[in-house]
């Protein structure tokens, strides 16, 4: 989990939200998802950066839920050295974290909107 503060994707959630609507929680939530895109646009440019092996990692993570070493390699299509070094470009890139032997997506903002594109449109974006 990332600690550094309030993420970004916060206040752009909040500028799209209106001043003079008293929000209850469905409210909130359904205009999180309306306003998913606009809330996200950080990571969609980086989603388009990434590799398709590294963008594998990510979904395969997002499919299975948090990962073992062994179960990751076992799902993915690439070596254990191929592995370790796009697991290591994702951890620096603050994608990825490690903890308890598992790997998990560190972003919970990237993670909720691969996920709603997956279940809206049927795949992950390009």
């Amino acid at each position: 989990m990332n600690y550094r503060g309030y993420p970004a994707y916060i206040n752009s959630f909040c500028n799209t939200m209106s001043g003079s609507v008293k929000y209850d929680e469905d409210m909130i939530i359904q205009t999180f998802y309306e306003k998913i895109e606009q809330i996200a646009i950080m990571w969609t440019s980086i989603w388009a950066t990434l590799s398709e092996k590294e963008k594998d990692i990510i979904t395969t993570i997002i499919e299975k839920g948090p990962s073992t070493w062994s179960e990751l390699l076992s799902e993915v299509e690439f070596s254990n050295r191929t592995l370790a070094k796009y697991v290591n470009v994702l951890k620096n890139k603050g994608i990825l974290s490690h903890s308890n032997k598992k790997y998990t997506i560190d972003d919970h903002m990237l993670y909720a909107w691969l996920r709603y594109k997956k279940e809206n449109d049927g795949y992950y974006p390009p």
